[in-house]
């Protein structure tokens, strides 16, 4: 195989043939645990950068995965052959996203309920593609894609009805709203809005959990997300809200456009790369180096910023429907890197072991974190 230094500089410089860009990702697919392969701290937010956008122009492709983990002591990136993967498939057929080992888990799918104005629960899992419902001058279709599509029929002004999506753990959703706005929940999380905004002055939804908007453009009409202690206002714009109940505090990151939150104490204004914060009600304004990163989940991966073992475990914990259990002290335990959501349980739990002095035992859906 060529030097791998050699095949990055020419990857950079857009000098590399089709031949050497297929060896240079089969070698981050298939390098293994003997070779450890070092950058810079730089360099590899380079190479992050460039994959992301190889990722970006073949999300309909296969699939794709990469990890790195933060060398703080030598303060470079060390990439371990068991710790990076990275992979896209060019395969046309499809195949079994994991293989599963005894006792092992499998990574969240697409998976959620439709609670109907009238209470009627309908699993969407289960639902057919087509039409599955159809209330006040509305229709509600699946598409063959496993999304939700929101028509509104009818031009008179209807009663007021609301429907909620929710995602149970270890499951995601998409939903076009009755507008044309485009909304990813991830898992256990909910959302709440009415069925069509016709006469309504503003488009108002109410978010639990975590959701990625792409809000259609409507000058006349605001759209405002109701989460926990804040309500964010958006013309048309994309971002990110991650207000979990059992999170310190909740986190929207604005990818594009502007949007405005509003607490008890204060409202603020975001622009692109801006996350706000919000701690019980307590408004600031972070700067973020890629918003990207913040909806990392809905593009296949678990997404570390520096975060400590709990909050890592929080995630995978919702991902994969498992009760965490801590046996032991784990404070200095911190990550910054992404992983692939599409791993089973056990694979994924090896790639973080590889990393610190700690195991993990998994008993039914109970996980203990050991040290």
């Amino acid at each position: 195989m060529k030097n791998a230094q050699e095949l990055l500089a020419r990857y950079r410089a857009g000098k590399s043939s089709e031949e050497e860009k297929l060896m240079l990702e089969k070698w981050f697919h298939e390098v293994g645990n003997e070779e450890v392969f070092q950058l810079s701290e730089k360099d590899f937010s380079i190479l992050k950068t460039e994959m992301w956008q190889v990722i970006e122009h073949t999300a309909e492709r296969k699939s794709f995965r990469l990890w790195h983990k933060l060398s703080t002591a030598a303060a470079v990136i060390v990439v371990v052959g068991a710790g990076l993967l990275y992979y896209l498939s060019r395969q046309e057929t499809a195949q079994p996203m994991v293989q599963l080992a005894k006792n092992d888990i499998a990574p969240g799918k697409d998976s959620a309920y439709l609670i109907l104005a009238d209470g009627k629960r309908i699993s969407l899992t289960d639902a057919a593609n087509g039409n599955i419902a159809n209330q006040a001058g509305v229709s509600i279709a699946k598409t063959a894609s496993g999304h939700v599509i929101y028509r509104v029929a009818d031009t008179e002004n209807g009663v007021l009805a609301f429907n909620t999506i929710e995602t149970p753990r270890g499951g995601q959703y998409q939903v076009q709203l009755p507008d044309g706005t485009l909304v990813w929940l991830d898992a256990a999380s909910s959302l709440r809005f009415p069925t069509s905004f016709k006469g309504q002055a503003n488009r108002k939804v109410e978010l639990k959990g975590e959701g990625y908007f792409e809000v259609a453009k409507d000058k006349n009409h605001p759209f405002y997300v109701k989460s926990g202690q804040q309500e964010v206002e958006v013309l048309g714009t994309h971002f990110n809200i991650n207000a979990y109940d059992d999170e310190p505090f909740a986190i929207t990151t604005l990818i594009e456009g502007s949007v405005k939150i509003t607490s008890a104490d204060r409202n603020i204004k975001l622009k692109p790369n801006q996350a706000g914060i919000n701690k019980n009600g307590q408004l600031g304004v972070k700067e973020v180096s890629d918003a990207q990163d913040a909806i990392a989940w809905k593009n296949g991966f678990f997404q570390f910023d520096d975060e400590d073992l709990q909050s890592v475990m929080r995630k995978m914990a919702r991902w994969y429907d498992v009760e965490v259990e801590f046996a032991g002290q784990f404070k200095n335990s911190r990550f910054s890197g992404v992983m692939s959501r599409s791993k089973s349980l056990k694979n994924a739990l090896k790639v973080m072991e590889a990393t610190e002095n700690f195991s993990f035992k998994l008993e039914g859906r109970k996980l203990i974190v050991k040290n």
